[in-house]
Order: C-alpha cells, then sequence, then structure tokens
C-alpha cells in the first residue's frame, strides 16, 4: 500500500489528524479536509486512490458529494465513515461508497479495511 494518497473528509479535525496516523503506518500519506467543498477542491487539485468521508458534516449530504465528485470526472472510490452505527453497508452503496467504517475504530481493523478499499479500485 505505500505510496497511495487518500482524502480524509471529516469536521473534526482530531478524527483527521488520527486517520492520517494510522495511514502513515503503512506508508500512505493523507489528506484532510474538514469540509466537502473543501475536499472537491483537494480532489480537483490532485490525484488520489481513496476518499474516506464522513457521513455526518454540518448540513451537508454526502451523497451530493459524491454527486459532485462524479460530476467533475472524479471517479475515485469513496468510503464512508460515520459514529451512527444505523448507517450500514446498504446505505452507502446506495450514496455511491464502496464500504463504510464505523467509529470508534481501532488501528488493526481500520487498517484492514483500507487494504480492502484499495483492491476494490
Amino acid at each position: 500500500m505505500e505510496g497511495k494518497k487518500i482524502l480524509i473528509v471529516d469536521d473534526e479535525g482530531y478524527i483527521g489528524d488520527l486517520v492520517i496516523d494510522f495511514l502513515a503506518l503503512e506508508n500512505i500519506s493523507g489528506v484532510k479536509s474538514e469540509d466537502f467543498e473543501t475536499a472537491l477542491e483537494n480532489a480537483n487539485a490532485d490525484t488520489f486512490d481513496l476518499v474516506i468521508a464522513d457521513v455526518n458534516i454540518g448540513n451537508e449530504s454526502v451523497e451530493d458529494f459524491i454527486t459532485s465528485l462524479r460530476k467533475n470526472n472524479i471517479n475515485t472510490p469513496v468510503a464512508l465513515m460515520t459514529g451512527d452505527h444505523r448507517i450500514d453497508y446498504e446505505f452507502a452503496l446506495q450514496a455511491g461508497a464502496i464500504g463504510i467504517i464505523h467509529k470508534p475504530f481501532q488501528v488493526a481493523p481500520f487498517l484492514t479495511s483500507i487494504k480492502e478499499f484499495l483492491e476494490k479500485k
């Protein structure tokens, strides 16, 4: 997984920092955005292997964010993350994502999920 680059979208800065630290254990670089608008700008400006997006960012819709990516011809796979355990894999698929990670997460299971998402690309 070395050399991969992931865009992390979460409005809680410490979560983005934590994810970047986890990814660094596998020599994966992470770029943090705290809102969907900035994330879209980052996705337009650079190439990523995966986007990890929090489901709940203010009043913004993760579905609208994924639609905006696709309208901008950005076909990077998107995985969702959420602390709401009522949100499931089916929701992720309907939103246009390839999977979901539930918070709080631990290092090993989190990295296993990331590896699986990167292999789906």
